[in-house]
């Protein structure tokens, strides 16, 4: 069965549009039904994968979000790893055992300025 039309062309191994490629397919997505999951053309996802475009590093999370895969998947072909790329995160629920209501100063400072770091890069 076809899953779309053939590629154009092929972005060179191991960069991040072989990897996204390599992904979709054996994930058996056509590009139209990635494209939906992250909010893109399926023209863009072409791009992507021929290495005609440069995703954000919040459409990379995205991406890997639609694949089920770690972002550190693919983020290791953009060359542009960030620690949190290092963890599953479910963004509905919080993590186990950890309130707000019970940090103290420290912590509280600390996590104001990740939250201005993150809003900056655009998380």
């Amino acid at each position: 069965m076809s899953r779309g039309r053939l590629r154009q062309k092929q972005a060179p191994p191991g960069s991040f549009g072989e990897t996204l490629y390599h992904l979709r397919v054996s994930q058996n997505q056509s590009v139209i039904e990635l494209a939906n999951k992250v909010g893109r053309t399926p023209h863009y996802i072409r791009k992507l994968e021929e290495g005609d475009a440069t995703p954000s590093p919040k459409l990379v999370r995205h991406l890997a979000g639609a694949l089920d895969v770690l972002p550190i998947v693919l983020k290791l072909a953009t060359g542009h790893v960030e620690f949190w790329d290092l963890y599953p995160i479910n963004f509905k629920q919080p993590p186990s055992g950890y309130s707000l209501s019970n940090i103290d100063k420290e912590e509280e400072i600390k996590l104001l300025w990740f939250l201005r770091y993150l809003r900056s890069v655009g998380v």
